[in-house]
């Protein structure tokens, strides 16, 4: 080999070395290619939809016990209210007794000319246990309508924060049970004053009345025709003293007391015989009358109370916002 050849060869060895040497160099100093990791984390994340859907889903349900609460206090009102007035209806015929005699008549008279016979006819119809009865009869009401409002707020509630977690949103329950404890209260106190005594007075005082504007009116009736017989009938008894001989001056007016108060009894009875069916029943029809607008007042009150705290909640439920736990994939890069 000529020494032309060796140089070459020895030149190509060298290179070959070098190129060799580079390539392993920069196969080691060659940055790696990492890929990303997705790593999943909980985050919690405010919610204001959740309250607001579970509420349209639930509408049809919490409706019907929205109706079926009404329909318990409107038992309850019919129950009460006619305990209430069982003993009223009882005093009717002790009434009809008392204006149906000698002395009632002169009384209601009495009573008429001193413009007090409404509270005459009050006091013995109605009595002082009506006021008493009427209270009773609110508190068991009342007891009622705070029971509805518990089972139909409980079933709201459950409803509203359906698949809504606890543990988060404690100090949201808090607060909204607050709230509404406060609103159920002022709903009561207004419910409250529905049967106060101010409203049964007029009611009372309207039966009474009318009652005083028939006795003042049959008494005066009454009372003319009255006049005239027992004037003739005095004359005669007193004339008819002359029996007595020298006891004439204590004979007389005795035969004609006598004669002017049996004629107010044959007169009062008769009245009683032709009339006391039919004021009887005139009476129990306005009490029926009176007792009816009672309590359709009370039925409507108590209904609307509840649909009125019913949608003040579900306002304020509506509008609030939950907390919530969410799944976030998170990039991870090594």
């Amino acid at each position: 080999m000529s020494s032309f050849e060796k140089i070459f060869w020895f030149v190509i060895a060298i290179f070959a070395s070098i190129y060799i040497y580079l390539e392993f160099q920069s196969k080691n100093h060659t940055p790696k290619r990492t890929e990303p990791i997705l790593k999943s984390v909980i985050k919690i994340v405010d919610d204001n939809q959740t309250i607001s859907k579970n509420l349209t889903l639930a509408a049809p349900k919490l409706q019907k016990e929205l109706q079926k609460g009404a329909n318990v206090i409107s038992l309850s009102i019919d129950k009460n209210i006619d305990l209430a007035f069982k003993p009223v209806y009882k005093n009717i015929d002790t009434f009809l007794d008392f204006h149906y005699s000698v002395l009632g008549e002169y009384v209601e008279l009495g009573a008429s000319a001193t413009g007090k016979i409404a509270d005459s006819i009050k006091k013995r119809l109605f009595k002082d246990r009506f006021e008493k009865d009427i209270k009773i009869a609110r508190e068991n009401i009342d007891n009622d309508y705070t029971n509805v409002l518990n089972i139909y707020i409980s079933d709201l509630n459950k409803s509203a924060f359906k698949g809504i977690q606890a543990d988060i949103n404690q100090d949201l329950f808090g607060i909204v049970n607050k709230e509404i404890s406060q609103r159920v209260k002022e709903q009561k106190i207004k419910g409250a004053t529905l049967l106060s005594t101010i409203i049964i007075g007029k009611i009372v005082t309207k039966i009474a009345s009318k009652m005083a504007i028939k006795a003042a009116s049959k008494s005066l009736v009454k009372g003319a025709g009255k006049l005239a017989t027992k004037s003739a009938i005095s004359s005669e008894a007193a004339a008819g003293g002359a029996i007595c001989g020298p006891f004439v001056f204590i004979c007389a007016p005795i035969a004609a007391t006598v004669a002017w108060f049996g004629t107010d009894k044959v007169i009062v009875e008769i009245d009683e015989y032709l009339n006391r069916d039919k004021l009887k029943k005139e009476l129990i029809s306005m009490i029926d009358s009176k007792k009816k607008r009672l309590k359709d007042t009370l039925k409507s009150k108590y209904k609307n109370s509840l649909i009125k705290l019913d949608k003040m909640i579900k306002d304020s439920l509506k509008n609030r916002s939950v907390k919530k736990r969410v799944k976030v994939i998170k990039r991870i890069i090594n």
